[in-house]
């Protein structure tokens, strides 16, 4: 007759068998060296705007194994990781320059530099810095901040940052400003505020075409889809602060203010506002969007 073994024998066997593996693992996880991380420096960061501020590195040692990325990062929490917002600003040892771009205005963040190497990432002292309110020739929202409405604009909102934004370029430089059917659109207003609703306004009345407000309406640039032919004091805007915006030729722009059946307003960027002309001469066309 066989004997039987004992619980506390069986209790022995499993705790032996969980020594074994314990020692095994560890003997393991002893055995795998990981070398050490690059050291770096975090530059102060400068030229801090609305929406966009400088910063960088500069590594003092890549401690052994070259350095495959480097850059800077940030977030609204203290000392971010690359996990956060990051640039990316080539490879090697050195000192380089950072631009963070996609800032949130009158922001508190926190950035450092980092830099990673076969054996992992290291960082740099963090620095904190609070962004600017937008001002305009700002990049923002897909183009460049052309306009900041004031207290009477519509659109206007005490406490809050809204305006127009103006493509950074030309979407034409030489486009009439109908499909060719001389029609009344109706789309006649030249306030702030009224460009969106004229665009739509001439778009569905002319139809299919290549003209000016049909080619702002399908604009997507930026990442945004929402963008319109200025109505007149719109246009004028942008001609007050076309230093800032920028890429402005010395001619005149359309505007999707109409005037009568055959002619619309239009802003010569060399002289100043102009009345209105012929619908089909070829002005330059430059798409504004609100935000």
């Amino acid at each position: 007759m066989k004997k039987k073994i004992r619980p506390f024998i069986y209790a022995l066997i499993l705790t032996t068998l969980a020594l074994i593996l314990t020692y095994s693992c560890k003997k393991k996880d002893d055995n795998t060296t990981t070398g050490p991380v690059p050291t770096i420096n975090t530059i102060p960061v400068d030229s801090i705007k609305g929406t966009t501020a400088r910063c960088g590195g500069i590594i003092a040692t890549d401690n052994g194994s070259t350095i495959t990325s480097r850059g800077v990062c940030w977030s609204t929490g203290i000392d971010p990781t690359i996990s956060n917002s990051t640039t990316i600003d080539g490879a090697g040892a050195g000192t380089y320059v950072s631009h963070m771009t996609g800032l949130a205005p009158l922001t508190t963040y926190y950035v450092r530099a980092y830099a990673t190497n076969a054996n992992g990432t290291g960082y740099g002292p963090s620095y904190s810095f609070t962004t600017l309110a937008i001002a305009v020739g700002d990049y923002y929202q897909g183009g460049k901040i052309a306009y900041i409405f004031v207290s009477g604009d519509p659109g206007y909102v005490a406490g809050q940052i809204h305006g127009l934004i103006a493509a950074t370029s030309d979407q034409s430089t030489g486009l009439q400003w109908y499909n060719g059917s001389n029609v009344t659109t109706g789309a006649t207003s030249q306030s702030i505020g009224s460009g969106n609703a004229n665009t739509n306004t001439i778009v569905s009345v002319q139809g299919s075409g290549s003209y000016a407000a049909k080619l702002c309406a399908d604009l997507s640039l930026g990442g945004y889809s929402d963008w319109y032919l200025p109505s007149f004091n719109e246009l004028y805007k942008l001609y007050i602060n076309r230093s800032y915006i920028g890429g402005f030729e010395s001619t005149t722009y359309w505007t999707s203010s109409e005037y009568d059946l055959t002619q619309a307003r239009f802003v010569d960027f060399m002289g100043g506002p102009s009345m209105y002309t012929n619908k089909s001469a070829a002005c330059n066309v430059r798409a504004v969007r609100t935000f």
